[in-house]
């Protein structure tokens, strides 16, 4: 009997250690939505006030809501210095198991890039991005293609036109380029080799956005749920 608590107590320690700090860092992250995030009946966007998340962090340059799903999380634009930063760091600049979604060093803080990407973890409480992950799933894409992207500039709507696979230990993003033949190049290979493509999903957007979390398809792999603004 004291052998099976002891093992009992002992599990219960473990699981306490390996599930807080995500309760933490969730109970920080609901304190945030509770303060800044206002949702206005009848209102497709939600309200936001920038002046105070941008008091908590000057980095913050959007926060993102995918409807139906656990998504509601701010952007944070990601140091020169540092463009990992964010992997291990909340908006409040403390060390975090969830980190905070962050925008590509070389994409825009203004979301002026022709190919905007933003990085979140896929988790064990499935917080975070994780939600992303299933857009590889024909039946979760067909159910979840609306996402509001709202920045200081302007709320936007976008659609979920493709969802994209792709090992990153072989496969890496382009996100500068030359020309707009360049971005409209890069755009193409993209879709042609995703596992899921929209109808209605443009060969020729004037700006898309990709939002990327890791998945299990293989030992590094990404889903990248890619988007452009609802016409």
């Amino acid at each position: 009997m004291l052998a099976c608590a002891a093992v009992v107590a002992a599990c219960l320690l473990a699981l306490a250690l390996l599930v807080g700090p995500y309760l933490k860092a969730e109970h920080e992250i609901d304190s945030l939505r509770s303060a800044c995030i206002v949702q206005a009946d009848g209102a497709e966007h939600p309200d936001v006030d920038w002046e105070q998340l941008q008091q908590v962090n000057p980095a913050v340059c959007a926060w993102v809501v995918v409807p139906g799903t656990n998504v509601s999380y701010p952007i944070v634009a990601s140091p020169s210095s540092e463009p990992d930063y964010y992997i291990d760091h909340s908006i409040y600049q403390e060390h975090s198991v969830e980190g905070t979604p962050y925008l590509d060093v070389h994409c825009a803080a203004d979301w002026s890039s022709p190919l905007s990407a933003v990085y979140g973890h896929h988790l064990i409480n499935q917080g975070m991005f994780s939600a992303f992950g299933s857009y590889s799933n024909e039946d979760f894409f067909a159910e979840h293609r609306t996402i509001l992207l709202l920045t200081p500039q302007e709320n936007l709507t976008l659609d979920v036109v493709a969802a994209n696979i792709v090992d990153a230990d072989y496969e890496r993003l382009t996100l500068q380029f030359e020309d707009r033949a360049a971005f409209l190049a890069e755009w193409q290979r993209l879709v042609r080799e995703s596992e899921v493509v929209a109808e209605d999903c443009p060969q020729e957007p004037e700006q898309a956005f990709c939002f990327s979390t890791c998945t299990y398809e293989s030992s590094n792999a990404r889903t990248l749920t890619l988007a452009v603004v609802r016409s």
